[in-house]
């Protein structure tokens, strides 16, 4: 019976690691469950940024839109979540992060995006830009990062897929191939008598326009935690 006991342990541990404790930055304290107040400061600590508070008052249809900085003071703000049982996003879409590349750390622009529900993170996602494979290699450090994260949560293999699409250029009208390949990880997984419901997904994009070759290629990364388990219905 103690062995079992310990297994069962050990187990739920797993799974728990498997998404409570991931972060889709390193250095940055932010992860489903987590107090919107400690995931800010943990924001601001790392860098301040604009941001916005989106939502939607009682009684209205339109979203209301409030513009803040990270260093500003937010015991307003914390107030209101504490307070407030409908969703709630914040979106940072100038947030400064700082990559490991070949030539040292540089600052690349992050969008961040927290979703809120009664005072409790249902859901992160970042979006990441063109990471220069000249400066960051072909495996480029915060992809990788993420990649062991969703192994720690899933096993499922990632699914890529090649395709080109042309564009016409500002410069000279003509028209040009630029060459992508996708590659997904995605799994969505239910604990703990369903309440949670945990969707976990990368993309990386690769791309490179042919008439410069491979060797200025880049790549964009998204990636997202979400909870849809009943605990947060309520909010949508």
């Amino acid at each position: 019976m103690k062995k079992i006991f310990i297994v069962l342990f050990l187990f739920y541990s797993q799974v728990c690691f498997s998404y409570q404790d991931i972060k889709l930055l390193d250095g940055i304290d932010l992860h489903l469950k987590s107090n919107p107040k400690k995931a800010i400061t943990s924001l601001l600590n790392y860098n301040d940024a604009r941001c916005v508070l989106i939502f939607i008052k009682k009684g209205d249809r339109d979203h209301t839109w409030i513009n803040f900085n990270l260093s500003d003071n937010l015991s307003d703000l914390y107030e209101f979540l504490n307070k407030f049982d409908d969703d709630v996003s914040i979106r940072c879409k100038d947030y400064m992060y700082r990559f490991k590349t070949k030539l040292g750390y540089q600052e690349y622009n992050v969008i961040y995006n927290l979703d809120i529900c009664k005072n409790k993170i249902i859901s992160n996602d970042i979006n990441i830009f063109l990471l220069s494979h000249t400066l960051h290699g072909e495996d480029i450090e915060v992809l990788e990062n993420l990649k062991m994260s969703f192994v720690s949560f899933s096993n499922k293999p990632p699914i890529t897929t090649n395709y080109d699409l042309f564009q016409t250029s500002g410069i000279d009208g003509k028209k040009y191939k630029n060459i992508y390949e996708k590659t997904v990880w995605k799994d969505r997984k239910k604990f703990n008598n369903d309440k949670e419901d945990i969707h976990f997904a990368i993309v990386a994009r690769k791309e490179y326009a042919e008439r410069y070759g491979k060797d200025k290629s880049y790549t964009s990364i998204q990636a997202s935690i979400r909870d849809f388990g009943y605990n947060s219905r309520i909010c949508f």
